[in-house]
């Protein structure tokens, strides 16, 4: 749970409020209130125990917990459009349109594979990676998996990576590394 803030010149602490592990983070700059929204996920991932998930909000180098009560299990990656939405994965990808709403999705609904990474060019470009090589894409109205195509039977993709028409997933299949890279 430790968080650090470098402004340029000196590392800061920032008390977290948790023991668990930080898997994932991301800041935006909100456009209506001209300040850049951070969020981190937090979780044991091995353990798979649902008490075992906090998002945490940065603000001013104070972080403040955030209700993530209504996803299953721990979660283990972040991605969002400050004030518009909002996605946090682990067992399940789950998303809300403001935050401090319902986490809606159910595992199953999207994948349904452990998730490690989302991230996206935008709320109609978004990419998950995770487990037995599971991508997913949303192009603004649908899903689409491409696991046929990316399919290892003995790994998971841990983080994915997305620039305009430009993709990469990296993980390991049994004891290897695997790096798959996508074009448009």
């Amino acid at each position: 749970g430790n968080i650090a803030n470098y402004n340029g010149s000196k590392w800061t602490k920032i008390e977290s409020g948790t023991i668990l592990n930080i898997n994932d983070i991301w800041g935006d700059y909100n456009e209506k209130t001209q300040e850049w929204e951070i969020l981190a996920v937090c979780g044991n991932i091995l353990h798979g125990w649902e008490d075992e998930r906090v998002i945490i909000r940065i603000i001013n180098n104070q972080s403040v917990q955030i209700n993530a009560d209504d996803s299953k299990w721990p979660l283990s990656g972040i991605w969002f459009k400050s004030g518009i939405k909002y996605y946090v994965v682990g067992s399940g990808i789950y998303q809300q349109n403001k935050l401090g709403n319902i986490w809606q999705g159910e595992p199953l609904d999207i994948t349904e594979y452990f998730v490690s990474k989302i991230t996206a060019n935008d709320i109609n470009d978004v990419v998950a990676a995770g487990a037995y090589g599971e991508i997913v894409h949303f192009n603004g109205m649908s899903w689409e998996s491409y696991i046929n195509d990316t399919y290892i039977p003995n790994g998971t993709f841990l983080s994915s990576s997305i620039k305009d028409n430009f993709l990469i997933s990296v993980g390991y299949q049994s004891a290897k590394a695997i790096i798959t890279i996508g074009n448009r």
